[in-house]
């Protein structure tokens, strides 16, 4: 505290005696000091780890999750996914745990498919006689579409409900595919296009008589 020096005028008041007062500090630095040296820093909140559903098996999930597809995506792709994953997927992986599914049994329906086709089941009725065999190997689009997309699209959801984790996704579904290897060129033999040109040579054909016209004519084909 101090005092003014200020010098009475012509009113007659000595102001001399009047107090003044230094700015008041911020304690805030002070007490900041004094927690980190006595009490130390506060300590960060404990994380319970994540626990994840072990028990729900794929099948289970399957019947509540495609339940869900009618209202979410297309009527067809709803159908994709009920047919690839009831004829081929969950009679072999229907049985696991979601949590429990790893790579080597998704690699193994992959093989299995690519070489001997839809999986056998027993007690599985036979193909109905004219029908193509149920265990022919399947096209690698077909099996890509199968795992790669609805299989994936059900595991995707099974992630985001808390089932697996995402690096467990993507580890499981890390799948190599074979290289097709595009087919050689076959071109028609001379005696091969010469039968075709005398077929088409001794056939007509119904086309429209012009263009808009309601009426149709019969030609020749234009080779």
């Amino acid at each position: 505290m101090t005092r003014l020096a200020i010098a009475s005028g012509s009113s007659g008041c000595d102001y001399s005696s009047v107090p003044s007062f230094a700015p008041a500090q911020d304690p805030t630095p002070a007490l900041d000091e004094h927690f980190a040296e006595h009490i130390g820093p506060a300590p960060l909140p404990k994380v319970a780890p994540m626990s994840l559903p072990s028990s729900v098996t794929l099948i289970a999930y399957y019947e509540r999750w495609i339940g869900d597809q009618v209202a979410l995506v297309r009527r067809a792709q709803a159908r994709d996914y009920e047919r690839h994953l009831r004829g081929y997927v969950l009679p072999v992986l229907g049985s696991l745990p979601i949590a429990a599914l790893t790579a080597a049994d998704v690699r193994g329906l992959q093989l299995e498919l690519l070489t001997r086709g839809r999986p056998r089941v027993p007690d599985a009725p036979r193909p109905r006689r004219g029908t193509p065999s149920q265990h022919r190997p399947l096209a690698v689009k077909t099996v890509r579409n199968i795992l790669s997309g609805s299989l994936r699209a059900m595991l995707r959801q099974a992630r985001k409900d808390g089932y697996l984790t995402r690096d467990r996704l993507a580890d499981v579904m890390d799948l190599d595919w074979p290289q097709a290897a595009p087919p050689q060129p076959d071109p028609f033999t001379a005696d091969e296009r010469g039968r075709v040109l005398a077929w088409f040579s001794t056939h007509t054909f119904r086309v429209p008589a012009g263009r808009g016209s309601q009426r149709y004519v019969l030609r020749s084909h234009p080779a």
